[in-house]
């Protein structure tokens, strides 16, 4: 049974202002060596470098970020005290540092410093051209003034003709367009170069949902699942076998499913908080297990107006 528990982290005083509530999510699996028994009987069997897991404890996720700063020592001591599994957002010390994935290797280097065991991972977005990551500097409107070629990596709106904007977030940024081979190709080697630069012990994936709610073309649904299956496969290979890759919202997607090793759900608006939704999750997160792989369950997120 999952317990979702909003947690207020009262030792930290400031937070991103785009999450101010850093968000406690539940993951259930097994150790190496032991099993745990899956609502439907069967057992769960776990890999040597997944997070470490026991029920002492409510079993939790943080997944957070400051766009102005670095974690201070305390901080970084009472997130170790509770978890030790954990993602760093996009954003994190941009303002300071200058680059997403600097802001990722100093809080790695803290909490593997303080607590070895910990699985911290690197964030990138599959679909959002976030401007945060040294990779994607120049695809901004100063870059691709300075680089046209560029835009051939990002998608363009149906409707005018122009390059898709999302207007809406921590900054302005471009779209992806997963449809491109050569891109595909430059957005994994960024990934695998961001876990590897950070020394992040795997990466969290953003937007691997490939349905009505994801904002793609109707008609381009097929063609960018396989895109993003292709990724996630070439991903996982080059990272190498012991890292973990999440496709956050990506259980579904069907392309993506085989080569991820956990999945979150992330109720990111009232599209996916309907009780029938969260009802078929259920069997979602069942599936999930059965495959051995990890559900990473958060709830609490405020909805899109």
């Amino acid at each position: 049974m999952k317990i979702i528990v909003p947690f207020r982290i009262s030792s930290i005083k400031t937070l991103s202002s785009v999450c101010s509530l850093i968000s406690v999510s539940l993951f259930s699996y097994a150790q190496q060596k032991s099993s745990l028994e899956i609502s439907d009987g069967s057992s769960f069997e776990s890999k040597a470098y997944f997070p470490e897991f026991t029920w002492d404890t409510t079993p939790m996720y943080y997944h957070f970020g400051d766009i102005d700063r670095v974690l201070e020592s305390e901080e970084v001591k009472f997130i170790a005290d509770r978890t030790g599994f954990i993602c760093i957002e996009k954003s994190h010390a941009y303002n300071r540092l200058g680059d997403q994935v600097l802001g990722t290797k100093h809080e790695v280097e803290a909490f593997h410093k303080i607590k070895p065991e910990t699985k911290v991972l690197f964030y990138y977005n599959s679909y959002v051209a976030w401007p945060f990551p040294r990779f994607n500097k120049n695809l901004t409107p100063d870059g691709i003034a300075k680089n046209k070629e560029l835009a051939k990596f990002l998608a363009v709106d149906p409707e005018t003709g122009k390059l898709l904007e999302k207007t809406n977030g921590p900054a302005f940024s471009y779209y992806l367009d997963a449809l491109n081979p050569e891109f595909r190709k430059w957005w994994v080697a960024s990934a695998v170069e961001g876990v590897k630069i950070s020394g992040a012990d795997g990466v969290f994936i953003d937007r691997m949902n490939v349905d009505d709610n994801a904002g793609y073309p109707k008609e381009d649904l097929a063609a960018i699942a396989k895109a993003k299956g292709e990724m996630m496969a070439a991903l996982k290979t080059k990272m190498g076998p012991d890292k973990i890759l999440v496709g956050n919202n990506g259980a579904r997607t069907k392309d993506v499913f085989p080569y991820c090793d956990a999945f979150m759900f992330e109720h990111y608006n009232a599209t996916v908080t309907n009780k029938e939704n969260l009802l078929e999750e259920w069997g979602d997160m069942v599936r999930v297990a059965n495959a051995g792989k990890i559900s990473i369950y958060r709830f609490g997120a405020k909805g899109k107006e």
